[in-house]
């Protein structure tokens, strides 16, 4: 089951990362992302989504369906420089997504792609287990967003251990 507009504390952040100007970030197409500035993951779970959001100004935040989340995780190195890969795969990729004709979030078991471009929202999706596996062409993007997320998970316990 997936959820409706407006029952969902990501829904506000949503509808503006997806009306956002990337000209107001100060982004505009480049050699490395002639038309990508940005990527939003969702993966769905029983209690709600997990959404990773990626820009291309350097922000990288993760956010739980618990409302929490970690936001600024783009100034940190390696967390920046794995998100930089998820902007440059959604880049190679960007033939295999569509027009958005849905906005509601990711059932248990989904996995959603909203890819930002200099010329409108692409996206795509399907089932967590048959992209995470390699067989289908989202994988790659699947898994550079995992990197992301990998990174985040360690500078959280780094920060936590310190």
């Amino acid at each position: 089951m997936t959820t409706s507009a407006g029952s969902h504390p990501l829904w506000d952040l949503r509808s503006q990362l997806f009306t956002l100007d990337p000209s107001e970030l100060g982004l505009t197409p480049g050699p490395e992302l002639p038309r990508v500035w940005g990527v939003l993951m969702e993966i769905g779970y029983p209690e709600g989504p997990v959404s990773l959001v990626v820009i291309g100004d350097g922000t990288v935040s993760l956010y739980l369906p618990t409302g929490g989340g970690i936001i600024g995780a783009g100034a940190h190195r390696p967390v920046w420089a794995a998100g930089k890969a998820l902007l440059e795969t959604a880049e190679d990729v960007l033939e295999l997504l569509d027009r958005p004709s849905d906005s509601s979030f990711p059932g248990p078991g989904e996995v959603k792609f909203h890819v930002l471009t200099f010329m409108g929202p692409r996206m795509a999706g399907g089932p967590e287990r048959t992209i995470a596996t390699g067989l289908g062409p989202l994988s790659a993007l699947f898994w550079a967003g995992q990197a992301v997320i990998t990174q985040i998970r360690l500078i959280v316990q780094r920060q936590n251990l310190g």
